[in-house]
């Protein structure tokens, strides 16, 4: 806990600090939650679904199932679900480099579910709805060629074909000038 906590630099009493974190943590979980174990400590006993990251996954899989059945109006559902359980930036303000590393893949999958929902969104045929959504979305992440794409997409099914072809001109400008590379 303390290297994933502090890294290469635990201050001179992580030890005591690691302990009284337990000790409050242990006052807001349920008893038996936070167990002592082996000189260090373990989660048991939460019930199914007590972790948003749980429940998020849970619909998550529930809804790459009803999308792979052909139920893209369920799975979306259940993804705009998966996705509201979301309350601004995972583990913010948590330190150390276990959290910089788990902030980093749960807003990467985070992104990957919106793509995925507004793919769905749009072979859906709501265009016009999304690209509101889209245009912040690809202004949040310059890089991001998925958000682009869809974005593009989005333009050009409801009849925004100028903006559709001024989005690309800005990826290709962007991706060469950032990355040395054009869109894929």
């Amino acid at each position: 806990l303390i290297d994933a906590l502090w890294g290469d630099r635990p201050p001179s009493q992580a030890l005591a600090a690691v302990r009284t974190y337990a000790s409050r943590l242990r006052k807001v979980l349920d008893p038996g939650v936070l167990a002592s174990e082996s000189g260090g400590y373990a989660v048991r006993g939460l019930a199914e679904g007590a972790l948003d990251l749980a429940r998020a996954q849970d619909l998550a899989a529930e809804a790459e199932k009803a999308r792979s059945s052909g139920d893209l109006c369920h799975a979306r559902d259940l993804l705009r679900r998966a996705l509201a359980l979301w309350d601004g930036e995972a583990l913010a303000g948590v330190p150390g480099p276990y959290a910089d590393t788990q902030r980093a893949r749960l807003g990467e999958w985070r992104l990957q579910l919106l793509e995925t929902r507004l793919d769905m969104d749009l072979e859906q045929g709501c265009h016009a709805e999304s690209v509101s959504e889209l245009t912040a979305l690809t202004a949040a992440h310059p890089l991001r060629e998925r958000l682009r794409e869809l974005l593009m997409l989005a333009l050009y099914r409801s009849g925004r074909q100028a903006e559709a072809l001024a989005v690309y001109a800005d990826t290709r400008r962007l991706l060469a000038d950032e990355l040395g590379v054009d869109p894929r």
